[in-house]
């Protein structure tokens, strides 16, 4: 009997891939779903794994690491705000096949990924447990159509296709598909989960502190990084505060647009810059310019367990060290502006 840990995220991709290895012969499937922030999104996952043919399914909460190791890193660097939540979780992704693979005690291991998100894996992979054998499930079946279409072949429920998919995590909440349209007509107001329309609220005021170059407290109160990323999430996301639309031509040459919401780390992006432009001796921007880029090819290539990342990151840790103060931002309309800045050593 082999036995195979799945990474699995209840995408069509994921459900293709598990119910594909289900169906192997002498096959036993594990399936892992690594918590990053999609909450209600993983509600009845471990039970539909189980539905398609897993044997187990670890769900991990891993909500802390992805915002203190991942997610504040990437926005403190600078890195594109394009980026995607795939991109950001290939090291946790990893060290999850990795940990459960050792606990159920095979060396194979496998996902539904596919292009670039299964290259980076597999580098990440090769960096954490280089004697684990990596099945890429799909790579045969690299459409959402030829995923249904396997799937249906075999009477297998891939799901209601509603034209339009939501993924969420601390990073982002992203919306894409047909119903989105071209790029002409604005997006349906019911595709958006994370922030309202604000109408006529007045503008209001949040202070966002920072100690050492991370945030730690709204408004006065401390709070751990995951409480805090919610309470921005709540508090900014009232007043629409980021939403972003983005189209562009694939190579069949359609246009193709997502909805991205993102009220938590708007708000942070601007603070940071607002404190890290004022600290004493504050690093050089064509230095930052470039450490950022370098930063970026580290995550898209998957290469973050690479002693480059490390060094980037002690790099933004001394450019970050004494970032301590208070940044003021107002909202209003759907838009953030710094209103102030006050640096110096924080006092809670």
């Amino acid at each position: 009997m082999r036995r195979v840990v799945l990474a699995y995220s209840g995408s069509l991709a994921s459900h293709t891939a598990l119910t594909m290895l289900a169906a192997e012969p002498q096959s036993e499937v594990v399936a892992v779903v690594v918590g990053l922030g999609q909450r209600r999104e993983l509600d009845g996952l471990r039970e539909r794994a189980r539905a398609a043919g897993a044997r187990r399914c670890h769900v991990l909460d891993w909500e802390a690491e992805f915002a203190h190791d991942i997610v504040w890193p990437a926005v403190r660097a600078g890195i594109d705000p394009a980026t995607t939540t795939t991109a950001l979780a290939t090291p946790l992704i990893a060290r999850a096949l990795s940990d459960i693979a050792r606990m159920e005690q095979t060396t194979v291991v496998a996902h539904g990924a596919i292009g670039n998100a299964a290259a980076r894996l597999a580098v990440a992979l090769r960096a954490v447990a280089p004697a684990l054998d990596v099945d890429a499930v799909i790579e045969g079946l690299p459409t959402d159509t030829a995923q249904r279409a396997w799937l249906a072949a075999r009477g297998v429920d891939a799901g209601a296709d509603t034209g339009l998919t939501a993924e969420q995590s601390l990073w982002e909440r992203r919306v894409s598909g047909r119903a989105l349209g071209e790029g002409w007509d604005a997006p349906p107001l019911d595709v958006y989960a994370l922030t309202r329309d604000p109408g006529p609220l007045p503008p209001a005021s949040i202070d966002i502190a920072f100690r050492d170059g991370r945030p730690l407290a709204i408004n006065g109160v401390e709070m751990p990084l995951v409480d805090l990323l919610d309470s921005l999430t709540t508090i900014v996301g009232a007043h629409g505060v980021g939403r972003d639309r983005r189209c562009h031509t694939d190579h069949a040459g359609v246009v193709r647009c997502t909805v991205h919401e993102t009220p938590a780390l708007t708000v942070l992006r601007a603070a940071w810059h607002a404190i890290a432009s004022q600290i004493p001796d504050p690093p050089d921007a064509a230095l930052l310019n470039a450490l950022s880029s370098a930063y970026n090819t580290v995550v898209m290539s998957g290469a973050w367990f690479s002693r480059g990342r490390r060094a980037l990151d002690a790099a933004f840790d001394t450019c970050a060290a004494g970032a301590d103060g208070i940044v003021r931002l107002t909202l209003a309309h759907g838009t953030c502006v710094v209103a102030g800045c006050r640096v110096g050593q924080y006092h809670s």
